[in-house]
């Protein structure tokens, strides 16, 4: 009786430890790893691409935290400018899904409220005259003097001046500034559908103007501002912006979808 007991415990034991190996080998799914992005038809789509897991039946596409596209025979889907937002990808195999990949956010950075002053109206150069966005899509600003090189526009005589009009002390560089009202939209999103090729604009309250940046490396990014303010008192325009980090990609509003 105790060896019938005894094989019976064994029997289920390994029964136990077999079914445990088996659901731990189904439970691992590979990410897909890497997530990169291609801007493509003219600044108005993205390309997604990822690597390709070769145990999985597919991939889902997210945007945020909702699944907006499964892909089951590609390792890249093409995304439009009005499907903006932040993405990731995950592989999936029956009922398992991977860790996600890490994320693009196509979103454009905004900043608010940041006041520059005519330079024309005052003697002190560490004034801040200039302003200029970052790396990280933040708007700043800037005395003229000795900063050039982080400057995108400047106000002076009653004008928002892209920097390649520089009349000031700034040294002459290959960076340039242009601008273009705003008055069209692609599809729900704020986009730029006109190139924008003014030099400067001039400062009213509520006018809104897109931005193109082409840098010393000829890449390109696009922006927009809008005057908040203009006070003639103490010679000030308040403005706030926002910027595309992706080179290239022309959706310059409604970061908060």
């Amino acid at each position: 009786m105790k060896k019938v007991l005894y094989a019976a415990l064994v029997v289920g034991a390994l029964a136990i430890m077999a079914g445990c190996t088996t659901t731990n080998e189904n439970e691992y799914l590979a990410s897909p790893g890497t997530l990169t992005y291609q801007v493509t038809n003219d600044g108005f789509a993205v390309v997604l691409s990822w690597d390709t897991v070769s145990d999985a039946e597919g991939y889902y596409v997210y945007l945020g935290d909702a699944v907006v596209d499964t892909i089951e025979d590609k390792d890249s889907t093409s995304i439009r400018v009005d499907e903006i937002g932040a993405y990731k990808v995950t592989a999936y195999k029956g009922d398992l899904e991977s860790d996600p990949t890490n994320i693009v956010d196509l979103r454009p950075v905004e900043t608010s409220n940041v006041t520059i002053y005519d330079a024309a109206q005052y003697s002190d150069t560490t004034h801040p005259s200039g302003a200029g966005w970052n790396a990280n899509g933040d708007l700043l600003v800037y005395p003229l003097t000795n900063h050039c090189d982080v400057v995108d526009f400047f106000y002076l005589n009653g004008l928002v001046k892209g920097i390649q009009e520089s009349q000031t002390s700034c040294p002459n560089v290959p960076d340039s500034t242009y601008f273009a009202p705003f008055n069209g939209r692609y599809g729900d999103a704020d986009s730029v559908t006109v190139e924008p090729v003014m030099g400067n604009f001039q400062a009213v309250t509520n006018a809104v103007y897109t931005v193109k940046l082409v840098q010393s490396n000829n890449e390109v990014h696009y922006a927009k501002v809008k005057v908040i303010s203009v006070n003639n008192t103490d010679h000030s325009v308040t403005i706030e912006g926002a910027y595309q980090t992706i080179p290239g990609l022309k959706r310059v509003g409604n970061a908060a979808k």
